[in-house]
């Protein structure tokens, strides 16, 4: 009787783990990397590059597919953030909440995203230095250069909290300035 209970135990173990192996093969991630278009030398080159700058959070986010308009029926998985304004920093902004575009996202088990450019996170207090798009949507200057993170009333780059990123953003560190501080280092003339 004993070993026909360690044998059902056993099979039990065995099960479980073959559908933590199946659930791991089924979840696909794609990191991928990417040249920026602009490269910025400071806080004030992206502030002058920008059409606004903002403070806000992100409280929702929905990603989707983009088909390449080749017919190949490839495609890349983007998101619409939406984001709470709750400071201007620079710029005109008539509206309280925008849409922020970034490339990558998640779908069901599949995620996608730019190894120096993290997802955006939901509840997180950035700084973003922003340009608008044709569709009234925005999109962050520079990628990882032009987002930080106001964490605990001090402000970070994107790199100094996510390592991958820190090489694209490492000459604009902040080392967790105030955000007064911050705001002028935007206004300084170099």
């Amino acid at each position: 009787m004993k070993t026909k209970y360690q044998y059902l135990i056993t099979c039990l173990i065995l099960l479980a783990c073959s559908c933590i192996v199946v659930t791991n093969l089924t979840a696909e991630k794609t990191l991928t990397t990417a040249s920026w278009a602009n490269y910025y030398a400071n806080v004030n080159e992206m502030k002058n590059a920008a059409d606004i700058v903002i403070q806000g959070t992100v409280s929702s986010s929905v990603s989707s597919k983009y088909y390449y308009p080749d017919g190949s029926n490839r495609y890349m998985i983007v998101t619409n953030h939406i984001l709470n304004v709750e400071k201007l920093l620079s710029g005109e902004l008539a509206e309280n909440k925008i849409i922020i575009f970034q490339t990558g996202g998640k779908i069901g088990t599949e995620t996608s995203q730019i190894v120096e450019d993290p997802l955006i996170v939901k509840n997180t207090k950035y700084i973003l230095f922003l340009r608008k798009r044709s569709d009234g949507a925005y999109y962050i200057i520079g990628g990882p250069q032009g987002r930080f993170i106001n964490s605990n009333n001090k402000i970070y780059s994107i790199g100094e909290l996510y390592p991958d990123a820190a090489l694209t953003t490492k000459h604009l560190h902040t080392k967790g300035i105030t955000l007064e501080e911050f705001s002028k280092l935007a206004t300084k003339h170099n």
